[in-house]
């Protein structure tokens, strides 16, 4: 990444957030009112491993795990927690959303292509 400054900052993925718009879902139980809306996130928790999300209707700021979280098809993540020790760390961009199952499909950096869970995913 290339500063304003003109310097050259270099950063493992798992070190930023992207700053990128989901759609809240799977809070009906907790938060009935927050499915289906659009949020920003705005950062992320390390600690608890939530996104902190800025809503726009209504207007506030709520914390919510990934697997609450639908990213849109294009968006680039990293996969972590997956039984495959070899994907865990990998980059890889969502190609389609099976909201029925609760699944990214994803193509990671070597072209392999994967069925993730939600919550499976960091981007």
């Amino acid at each position: 990444m290339l500063t304003n400054c003109g310097s050259v900052l270099s950063l493992r993925p798992q070190n930023l957030t992207q700053l990128c718009y989901v759609t809240v879902a799977g809070c009906a139980s907790s938060w009935p009112e927050l499915d289906g809306k659009c949020a920003e996130i705005v950062d992320f928790n390390a600690e608890s491993g939530d996104y902190v999300l800025l809503l726009n209707e209504p207007p506030s700021v709520v914390e919510l795990p990934p697997q609450n979280c639908v990213f849109p098809v294009g968006t680039a993540a990293v996969l972590h927690g997956l039984s495959d020790e070899k994907l865990n760390g990998q980059m890889c961009s969502i190609t389609s959303i099976d909201h029925t199952s609760s699944r990214y499909l994803v193509q990671c950096e070597g072209g392999r292509q994967l069925k993730v869970r939600f919550e499976r995913i960091l981007c």
